[in-house]
């Protein structure tokens, strides 16, 4: 067993003749293992403190955590139901969609099939377009000399495909030249030609006109826009 001594601080109210007299002494009398006791149990209180803590801020955390995991199954459920009533709206329109998906197999189809087509509509109407003033067109006719959806270009030039021929009255035999010059502009038509100019009542003049029909003039209905040109 350890003991310590010590001397006390001198009281004040204490007379010299009694300090010289009296000595005081401080003692600690205690034993060791009472002194490691106390400590142990000081030590052990402030782990339980920090396990309890610690304990605390788990449960804390898990209560927030579990919190989190049902909003999170509940946004899960509501969206499971939107995706379960959309297939079952998509069901109920399953008759449309599949016709939709009918009209552009077919429309598909035809792209492929009429890729050279050649839209007689299309070519008369730049034909009768390309008339000036004081003409009149009275027939237009065209024949095919070769297969439209097979002829190729030669080079850089349209190779021609078929012969058109134009017959109408005109005020005089300058407003045909000028026809005859707008001919050459129109995309799929080249080398018009005019072959008879004959004069005839009310001074009117009527002319007939030639011209070559070209790959230009090809154009798919269901792969682009043809445009007419017309008046």
């Amino acid at each position: 067993m350890a003991q310590t001594t010590g001397l006390l601080p001198i009281d004040p109210a204490v007379s010299p003749q009694q300090v010289n007299r009296i000595l005081p002494i401080r003692a600690n009398l205690l034993p060791s293992e009472i002194t490691s006791g106390r400590n142990a149990r000081r030590v052990r209180i402030g782990l339980a403190a920090a396990a309890l803590v610690v304990v605390l801020l788990l449960g804390a955390w898990y209560a927030i955590a579990a919190r989190s995991v049902g909003t999170a199954e509940k946004n899960r459920d509501s969206i499971a139901d939107q995706v379960r009533g959309a297939q079952t709206r998509m069901k109920s329109h399953q008759e449309l969609t599949s016709t939709v998906q009918d009209k552009e197999t077919i429309t598909e189809t035809l792209g492929k099939l009429l890729d050279q087509d050649l839209p007689w509509a299309t070519l008369v109407d730049k034909v009768r377009g390309a008339s000036p003033a004081g003409l009149e067109t009275a027939s237009i006719t065209g024949t095919l000399t070769t297969d439209a959806t097979t002829a190729t270009t030669t080079g850089t030039a349209a190779a021609p495909i078929g012969m058109l021929t134009v017959i109408g009255n005109a005020d005089d035999k300058k407003t045909i030249a000028n026809y005859v010059d707008a001919l050459g502009k129109v995309k799929g038509i080249a080398n018009p030609y005019l072959t008879t100019a004959s004069e005839g009542a009310n001074d009117q003049v009527s002319f007939t006109i030639t011209a070559d029909i070209t790959t230009d003039a090809r154009c798919g209905q269901y792969t682009k826009s043809c445009a007419t040109g017309g008046k």
